[in-house]
């Protein structure tokens, strides 16, 4: 692997330590801090003055908000790709869409919520993407704040109007969240809280492995620092039924392009559970990758066992006594004929 930053090949500790995420290992957030690919991104992130605090900011937010406002609901052509040129209806109904950053809650639920419920996707990142000291994400830091204030603003302007909403966040702060959502009940919406959960060790790989092919950073401690804030936060909504009129949680440990399983749903939200249900093809490319982690384990395996032969009798020993113990003993082959 070529890191795009460099031009260089990945260091071996650099593909040990993403071989270790990959297998869900918890990988110190000072270990990853420590890689030579990681110390080169952390010398060009951008550290200047944050550019809220700047001053004659007005005519650059107000042309990123009016060009954000020109984007419809998601629509997907046959080939797959996703343009936001669809219809956004007024029917009242927010959709906050949860996970880690790196988790890919774009692709899983937040642009196919959009797509069904035909609902304006508010999301701050996009917003950065569109100030000119973002940089593609050097300057993500620094433009921070102020894409906020151009998201909070699309945000009022749609609940205004009564614009479908599909919303992605974080979702480590728990009382900002609910404190949003009560404030959104009281203009007469419906509300639905979805969790695009993704073990944070598989994130971070994703995230690296990402930045690594296509230049594009995120600092590591941005995924790691929220523990399990975000579940907490999924729990409390989904019992606070004054507040939330429905949720789904789904885990997006699964393979490149293919939906997320679905773990539960309130029964509010079983259209959109029987919408995003995995096609065929989809469950067998899961079987199959299943069975890829699988073999390579027992290979793995057997390797320790090769080369320990105190260690493989010892296995075959209780193996056998586990065997006996279930009633699972080989039965004699019967005589060829």
């Amino acid at each position: 692997m070529i890191n795009k930053l460099t031009g260089e090949p990945v260091s071996e500790e650099m593909q040990s330590v993403l071989k270790r995420l990959a297998n869900g290992e918890n990988v110190p957030e000072a270990e990853i801090g420590q890689l030579k690919e990681i110390r080169e991104a952390n010398s060009c992130l951008g550290n200047g003055v944050p550019t809220v605090k700047l001053k004659d900011r007005e005519g650059i937010q107000n042309g990123v908000y009016n060009r954000l406002q020109k984007s419809g609901s998601a629509v997907t052509d046959d080939s797959g790709h996703v343009s936001l040129t669809g219809e956004i209806r007024r029917e009242k109904r927010l959709d906050i869409v949860i996970g880690l950053p790196a988790s890919g809650k774009s692709s899983a639920l937040v642009e196919p919520i959009s797509e069904m419920y035909h609902s304006r996707i508010i999301d701050s990142d996009e917003a950065k993407k569109l100030l000119p000291e973002y940089n593609d994400g050097w300057g993500a830091g620094i433009v921070h704040k102020e894409s906020q204030l151009i998201a909070d603003r699309q945000f009022k302007a749609a609940l205004r109007n009564g614009e479908n909403i599909t919303y992605p966040r974080v979702g480590g702060d728990c009382d900002e969240l609910t404190d949003i959502i009560a404030a959104v009940k009281k203009q007469g919406y419906s509300v639905y809280i979805h969790f695009n959960e993704l073990d944070r060790n598989k994130a971070l790989g994703r995230m690296i492995n990402r930045f690594l092919e296509t230049g594009r950073y995120i600092k590591p401690e941005l995924v790691t620092k929220y523990g399990n804030g975000i579940s907490a936060t999924y729990e409390t909504l989904k019992n606070r039924s004054e507040l939330v009129d429905g949720f789904s949680k789904w885990n997006n440990d699964v393979p490149l392009g293919c939906r997320p399983k679905l773990i539960e749903y309130s029964g509010s939200c079983e259209d959109l559970a029987t919408a995003l249900k995995p096609t065929l093809t989809e469950r067998l490319q899961q079987a199959e990758t299943n069975c890829r982690v699988l073999r390579a384990k027992i290979d793995e395996v057997n390797d320790i066992l090769r080369e320990n032969p105190d260690l493989s009798q010892m296995y075959v020993q209780r193996r056998n006594e586990h065997r006996q113990s279930k009633g699972l003993t080989h039965k004699p082959k019967p005589p060829h004929k």
